[in-house]
């Protein structure tokens, strides 16, 4: 009896092992293979999509940059041209009077008058002048007057704004502004 035992445990572990081993060859090896490969799968997915993410931002940069460029010679091509700043100051004075705005009066800042104003700007030459204006006009046309001044092809820098109420003007306001400004020079022009 003693041997039939002993045959059976051993028969009952060489089952266990011959599963064992089927396991493995049959469930686990593949299983292990798959889980490896999709490893490799995704590690070369993550490849890809860190290669077009890469793709992706230097051509959103080159485009940005190219429609920089281009808004910016755009820009520089339709600038205003003036053959002086009296020029540019008359067709201002005769814009804002087109939005209710009287009594313009420009008072340029002498010590630019006196200063070279052209500058070298993207291959054009700016000329540039600060001035003190002082206008009249309802508040809502001030506003039109200067969000016009906003969209013109020029540069305007407008370092300060007053807009005092007055009885004597009512129901107008009266506007002091302190601003400069750069055109497209008509004489020297190197495009």
């Amino acid at each position: 009896m003693k041997a039939f035992i002993r045959h059976k445990t051993l028969f009952t572990i060489g089952l266990a092992v011959v599963a064992l081993i089927a396991w493995m060859t049959l469930l686990y090896q593949p299983a292990r293979l798959r889980l490896e490969m999709t490893r490799a799968q995704v590690a070369s997915l993550d490849q890809e999509v860190n290669t077009a993410r890469q793709f992706l931002m230097e051509t959103a940069q080159v485009m940005e940059k190219d429609a920089w460029s281009r808004q910016r010679h755009d820009l520089l091509t339709n600038l205003c041209r003036v053959d002086s700043l009296e020029t540019f100051v008359d067709r201002l004075t005769a814009d804002f009077s087109r939005f209710g705005v009287s009594h313009v009066e420009f008072s340029p800042d002498l010590n630019e008058l006196l200063k070279e104003n052209r500058i070298p700007f993207g291959g054009i030459m700016l000329t540039g002048g600060k001035f003190e204006a002082r206008c009249q006009g309802r508040f809502l046309n001030l506003g039109k007057a200067l969000e016009y001044l906003e969209q013109q092809p020029y540069f305007v820098n407008l370092y300060s704004i007053n807009i005092a109420y007055n009885e004597a003007t009512n129901p107008e306001v009266l506007c002091t502004m302190n601003f400069a400004v750069y055109l497209r020079d008509r004489e020297a022009t190197h495009d």
